[in-house]
């Protein structure tokens, strides 16, 4: 099942968590709704900044490219999107920027997956991959929010979506990002029976 919005409203969002709810009902995995619909909403926040992002540093005559510029962009970039959120979700449809979620059922997975259409830099890059490894690494959550770079914004839920991942045995090794010249996307496999999958990786470590 794929879906693509150019629109992102209130309502659409809640259309595609109700198709992921649909889904795992189907899977027999209700346990999970809420945690994966959460999931869902972080990464299409993340998606719909990302395609901001691109408006904003064009209208600012910033290349988002170079070092200096997307510095002096994400200055005010923060403030400006909050403010103006309507304003940009009204504009992606005119530039061409989307936002795609997937979901696909394979042998014994599911894998969610939510794209913009745009590249990723080196910063986001960088920062992504921050997040998902300080996430997989510490036990405190709360010394890994006081890291958190408030220019870039919250930041918040890929180091949420991983601690919360971790908690049914889903290593980062299951968090995929995929970036390419016209879109970037974030894709995480999930055994299709998490509950049992969770009891499985609870003795696993218990044993280790």
């Amino acid at each position: 099942i794929s879906v693509t919005v150019y629109h992102l409203t209130p309502e659409m969002k809640h259309y595609l968590q109700k198709i992921v709810a649909t889904v795992l009902h189907q899977m027999k995995q209700d346990s999970i709704i809420d945690y994966i619909a959460y999931c869902l909403s972080e990464l299409i926040d993340n998606s719909q900044r990302a395609n901001a992002k691109r408006i904003y540093f064009h209208e600012q005559n910033l290349d988002i490219f170079n070092p200096q510029d997307y510095h002096n962009g994400m200055e005010t970039f923060k403030t400006d999107f909050i403010a103006n959120q309507n304003l940009y979700q009204s504009c992606q449809e005119e530039r061409g920027l989307s936002i795609t979620m997937t979901l696909l059922v394979k042998d014994e997975f599911l894998y969610l997956e939510v794209a913009n259409s745009t590249k990723l830099t080196v910063f986001e890059y960088k920062r992504i991959h921050d997040r998902i490894a300080r996430a997989q690494e510490s036990q405190n959550p709360a010394q890994i929010f006081s890291h958190i770079n408030e220019q870039e914004g919250a930041g918040l839920g890929l180091i949420s979506i991983t601690l919360m991942l971790q908690k049914f045995g889903i290593s980062e090794d299951n968090i995929q990002i995929i970036s390419q010249e016209d879109s970037t996307a974030i894709k995480i496999k999930l055994p299709k029976n998490m509950d049992e999958y969770q009891y499985i990786s609870a003795i696993s470590k218990e044993i280790a």
